[in-house]
Formats: C-alpha cells, structure tokens, sequence
C-alpha cells in the first residue's frame, strides 16, 4: 500500500495530519505513465478505482462525485463475480504454441479477458425474457402472437452472415421471440426474417478472424443516419475499414457490439443503440442534455454513446461498452415504472422518445456504474 495524498490536493485534510488516501493496489506500468489504481478514501470509508492520472477528474472533489466511491467491498465483489462466471480467467497461456500471442482474448501476464462467457450468455437471455414478459403481462392478452420458438434458427442467422461461435448468435438461437411487435419505442422485433437480413450492414463486409461484426437486432423501420465519422469508427473496429461511402444510409436501431477479440478491454456481449439523430447538438454546458453512467455529458453530436459507460469505469476498465443484459435490466424498469407505456403492439412511441435523455430525462437514460 501507498500513501496517496498528493493525488487529491482538494480532498487531503484529516485531522492530526493524518494522510487521507491510500493506494492499495496500483495498476501496472503497462498501461503508461501516471498510473493509479484502487484508491481507499480514509475518512469517508469508501474506494475508487482511478486507473490513471487522468481520470481524476471524475473522482475528485469528492462532495462533487459521490457515485463515484464505494465501498470496498463492492469493488472487490465485482471482481469476484467476473472471475466466478469466467468472464476473467487466470492462468491461460499467454501464448500460442507458434510463440504468437492468443487472437481469441486479450492477455495481461497471468490474466485474461475472455470476449464472452457461457454466463453471460445464461443471464442476458433470462434478462430479455423478462423484459418480455413485463411487456406482455401489459399488453391486451388477446393481441399477443402466437409465437413460442426461439427468436432465430441457425439457417436464419446463416443468410444475415451472422458469424458462428458467438455471442450474438447464441442469444439469438436461445432466446424467446418476443409475442409483440416493438421491444422499445421505434424498435421492431425482427419476426421478419428476410428483412433482418436485408438490412445488416456490416456483417457481409470482410472481415478478421478474431473480429465479430455488429449486428443489427431490433431496428427502426425507415430511420436511416448518414454514416458519418462516429459511426464508421465504430463499426471499423471488426473491419480494416468499412467499405462504405461517407453519408450512406444506416439503419437505426440496437446493434450488437462490433468487436476485435484480441483488443483490450472488448466487450462481445455488449450493445450499441444506433439513433437517427444527434444528442445534445450543440450543447456547450455539461448540466445540459443525456448523461452516460460515469455522471459525464453524452459527448455533443454523439449519435451511438446513449447508455453507455462513459470514460470512467469505476470498477475497472476503460473503453469497453456497456453490456446488453444491462440495457435491458435498465429497459425493465422503463416499463415497469410506465416511464415507457405499453399498447397492442407492444411498447409505444416512436424511436424519437429516446431524445427525452436531452429533454431533462437523462437519469432514465442512464444505467447505473457496473463492470
């Protein structure tokens, strides 16, 4: 452990001179100069996880980022969660037997971060079907479709050039086909197969081995974004590049997380909600608009950040996306509290109602820290 005082020149009095802070695991040199790590605060009995220099700003003042600390426990309950489920397993090779490094994961020393694990594959299908069942229970019970079989067949996801052994076509295999025609507002459950693959974009482009497109999976009928630089950037990172032209058509709507498995700090089973409109355009003060879960402003112009991490992950992490069964979990509470309504067709309003997180909903719009 270290004293870490010096870090926190805004927060550092304790009575009798005593230091406040304490740096009990720091992180390794790896990731640069500057590094930090798990932060114990003394006097408040809380802990952040700062991994550099440069996330101070989201940890201090502390009167000014009180979501930010928690209690140590919760930190290192995290922790133990991803390593029970498998999600960060120790003691894989750290390489192939050609000496290269693993291109399945990403490796640091002893530890490594798998894409995905059979857990999360377990939980977020349970989560949707909840979802779904929160929905249906609201709907007339004589509007339902009479629907039981999995959203997807495997010949299905084979047309739409989904990739094999995946997250995304696990999920799509084994969970329920919603009995309603809009999971979210403006989101259509694809019950039209042709169409979903019609409208992928990105899988049929090629791409690496190791690299997972993104998948759209409840798209907005008839709301196109231009493909401007966000969203190629995004959708670059399981291609060499996106062989599109600037300001093609996009479909909107949720799309998987387009990963390349050997990067650090990817997320296979996480989410990216594509909308056809900026948020917070324009927008010069951070207290205005949609916020992401670190408490920050959605960057201004962003058309793909709602929902997201942020650029702090208080649990470790830096730029991989939240995760679908999070989103979901966010989305249950959206109905069940009737923030969202329910009709015939299932959830209502357009995909235009997800611009309330810059008309002063923004904490409906957000999802609580998590790793």
């Amino acid at each position: 452990m270290e004293l870490s005082d010096e870090y926190f020149i805004d927060d550092n009095e304790m009575e009798e001179n005593k230091e406040r802070f304490v740096l009990i695991y720091r992180t390794i040199a790896d990731l640069g100069g500057h590094n930090l790590g798990v932060v114990y605060d003394q006097q408040l009995n809380r802990a952040s996880f700062p991994m550099t220099t440069d996330n101070m700003e989201s940890v201090e003042p502390i009167d000014e980022h009180e979501e930010m600390w928690f209690p140590l426990e919760t930190i290192l309950t995290q922790w133990i969660y991803m390593t029970r489920i498998g999600k960060a397993v120790p003691g894989l090779p750290e390489e192939l037997p050609s000496g290269d490094p693993p291109t399945n994961r990403s490796q640091f020393y002893l530890w490594s971060w798998l894409p995905y694990c059979d857990a999360q594959i377990d939980s977020t299908v349970a989560t949707i079907e909840r979802y779904s069942a929160a929905v249906e229970s609201r709907m007339p019970p004589d509007s339902l479709l009479p629907i039981s079989a999995p959203l997807f067949t495997s010949a299905e996801l084979d047309a739409a050039a989904v990739p094999q052994d995946c997250f995304i076509r696990s999920l799509l295999t084994r969970v329920k086909t919603p009995r309603f025609k809009f999971i979210a507002p403006g989101l259509e459950v694809p019950h039209d197969k042709e169409a979903f693959a019609t409208r992928q974009r990105f899988t049929h482009i090629p791409h690496e081995e190791d690299s997972i497109p993104g998948v759209l999976l409840f798209a907005s009928p008839d709301r196109l974004v231009d493909l401007n630089l966000e969203i190629r950037r995004l959708f670059s990172t399981a291609h060499d590049n996106v062989s599109m032209n600037d300001n093609d058509p996009v479909p909107t709507g949720l799309y998987s997380e387009p990963v390349r498995r050997r990067d650090y700090d990817m997320e296979e089973a996480g989410f990216r909600l594509v909308l056809p409109f900026a948020l917070r355009p324009g927008f010069f003060r951070d207290e205005d608009g949609a916020r992401m879960s670190d408490g920050r402003p959605v960057p201004s112009g962003s058309f793909t950040e709602l929902f997201q991490h942020g650029y702090f992950h208080p649990f470790g992490g830096e730029r991989r996306s939240q995760r679908l069964e999070r989103l979901f979990e966010r989305w249950i509470v959206l109905v069940e509290s009737g923030v969202w309504t329910v009709g015939e067709d299932g959830v209502e309003g357009g995909i235009d109602k997800f611009g309330d997180a810059d008309r002063g909903a923004w904490n409906e719009h957000s999802i609580a820290p998590s790793w």
